[in-house]
């Protein structure tokens, strides 16, 4: 009984680090996803004042519930890359 503990104590210890490195490492995505959501906020702030055209925000374009949408997060210097799939 007790190599069983101690092999199911180290197997969760294990799955507990995998967690915290996955953790960390979307964090560090989500908080690259919001600069890069800024950055293009403010390219189409600037699109608007060169060619004003009436506005439409993306948070109030009516999303269809069978839509699903996949982000990519480029590398850094990269594109943005999405991929639309209906349900």
């Amino acid at each position: 009984m007790t190599t069983d503990t101690a092999s199911l104590r180290e197997n969760f210890n294990n799955q507990l680090a995998n967690v915290n490195e996955q953790i960390t490492k979307l964090e560090k995505d989500l908080e690259r996803a919001k600069e890069y959501k800024i950055k293009l906020q403010g390219g189409l702030e600037t699109l608007q004042i060169l060619d004003p055209q009436e506005e439409t925000s993306a948070e109030e374009t009516p999303v269809s519930e069978t839509e699903v949408v996949e982000w990519f997060l480029p590398p850094k210097g990269g594109f943005l890359i999405w991929n639309l799939n209906l349900l």
